[in-house]
């Protein structure tokens, strides 16, 4: 009874803020748009809709080719709407009494993930997201649902969800199914015939149904509002169509498709296109080495860094020291890449493209980098880098890079990536369980990237900061 009274007080003194700085009845604010967004309101044209806007209820979201937009909605839930997607939020009224609540969304196409909020994990038969072909209400979770010819899909990620026939209660005594992440059986298909198909999906067939990888997410405890805090933490990316290129530049330049961008990033501006993956067989693991030694604290970037890691006001699921308060980082700077909810490289001023001067090819030596191996249990174990390497050709607009990465218990192994670079310095490389997403200062000078890669049971995840030799 007092953890609700407490989250209660919290949801309260939460939306107090939020109102005062949005009379009007604000639904949710932008934390992420990428590509084509826009959205409609009530007897009002279509307007691009940017990060920190706001949306209201009866405000319909519709998102274009290689698009993306993430909510935060006012009681910390939020939403991932994918690439030719529309979500009409009909009613997100949140009353601290729990009288007169309600969350009532609908997917009328694409696909979305949802992690409920605080309200809706305290009233979840106050939530409710229609589709064309049934409805989904929720037990505080974490679940995706997709709408295409005739037929809704959905997969529980975290918590329970119940699959229900149109115009019916979240309360009905007679859902079409109910899926819960206990069950082996995660995903159903629901045919517009009323017909259900369930059955276990891996993360392959997610990223290729859905367009997104999930991850198993850490609990958190955010005491910190705003539209950077949630309840959960949760791993997306995004691409759009690359921007257009001056004719006299003849640098090449292409689009990446989603299906090929690591899905554990968050990249706010077009890339080009990555190598496919190269599946191999995973081989037994290596006998362990000799106990590497704890590396030292990372450094933190100097005051005046073009680039800069910064977390956002979840806690981080590693013990990450290059991030500084988001407050630090985001002061006349723009996101770049990320993990979203975690951390993101913020680049120095406004959108700026890299400068079309840049020619040849340049080395970079790693000024700072902190890496953490993450087994399926236990506590992580910090890495040491050695022999790093980034090589930038702007004639080719590549990249390429390696780390030697070691730690105590941990079989040794070298991150070796290599991919393209956009016109906006954005940078993206994926090759045998390995991936590299990052960006580059608008001169040329100073490069970063977060990176990881599979190791055995558990995977290896690392930030580092680069300064051209």
């Amino acid at each position: 009874m007092f953890w609700q009274l407490s989250k209660w007080l919290f949801l309260l003194s939460w939306l107090s803020m939020a109102w005062a700085q949005d009379p009007s009845t604000m639904a949710a604010r932008v934390a992420l748009s990428v590509g084509s967004v826009q959205v409609v309101s009530p007897n009002a044209p279509p307007k691009k809709l940017m990060v920190s806007q706001t949306v209201a209820e009866s405000d319909r979201i519709i998102t274009g080719n290689d698009a993306m937009v993430i909510l935060v909605f006012v009681d910390q839930g939020r939403v991932a709407l994918r690439a030719n997607s529309e979500l009409l939020i009909k009613h997100y009224t949140i009353d601290p009494a729990g009288t007169h609540t309600a969350m009532q969304l609908e997917l009328v196409r694409g696909a979305m993930r949802q992690i409920s909020g605080d309200a809706a994990h305290l009233q979840p038969e106050r939530y409710r997201l229609n589709t064309p072909v049934a409805a989904i209400g929720v037990r505080g979770t974490d679940f995706l649902a997709k709408v295409s010819d005739h037929t809704m899909e959905t997969y529980i990620q975290d918590g329970t969800i119940v699959l229900l026939p149109l115009q019916t209660s979240t309360t009905s005594l007679t859902p079409l199914i109910t899926l819960s992440s206990a069950d082996v059986g995660r995903y159903a298909m629901v045919l517009g015939s009323g017909v259900v198909e369930r059955r276990s999906i891996n993360s392959d067939d997610i990223d290729r149904i859905f367009g997104i990888r999930m991850q198993a997410l850490a609990p958190t405890n955010s005491s910190q509002g705003g539209s950077q805090g949630s309840a959960q933490s949760s791993t997306l990316a995004a691409a759009t169509a690359p921007a257009p290129r001056n004719s006299a530049d003849s640098r090449p330049s292409s689009a990446l498709p989603v299906s090929n961008i690591p899905i554990d990033v968050v990249a706010t501006t077009p890339v080009p296109a990555a190598p496919e993956p190269v599946e191999i067989a995973q081989p037994a693991p290596a006998p362990a080495p000799a106990p590497a030694p704890a590396p030292a604290p990372a450094p933190a970037p100097a005051p005046n860094t073009q680039l800069i890691w910064g977390k956002f006001s979840d806690p981080l699921t590693l013990p990450m020291q290059l991030p500084v308060p988001y407050a630090q980082a985001q002061q006349g700077r723009h996101v770049t890449v990320g993990q979203f909810g975690q951390y993101a490289l913020w680049a120095q001023g406004a959108n700026i493209p890299l400068d079309k001067g840049l020619k040849g090819q340049a080395e970079f030596g790693l000024n700072s980098g902190e890496a953490y191996y993450q087994g399926p249990s236990g506590a992580p174990v910090a890495m040491v880098l050695t022999d790093p390497r980034l090589s930038i050709n702007f004639d080719k607009m590549q990249f390429s890079t390696q780390i030697n990465l070691a730690g105590a218990g941990v079989a040794s192994q070298q991150l070796a990536v290599d991919g393209k670079i956009n016109d906006q310095g954005i940078f993206l490389g994926k090759t045998n369980g390995q991936s590299v997403a990052g960006a580059l200062a608008s001169d040329g000078t100073e490069a970063g990237y977060l990176f990881k890669s599979l190791a055995g049971a558990g995977s290896i995840q690392g930030l580092t900061l680069w300064g051209v030799r």
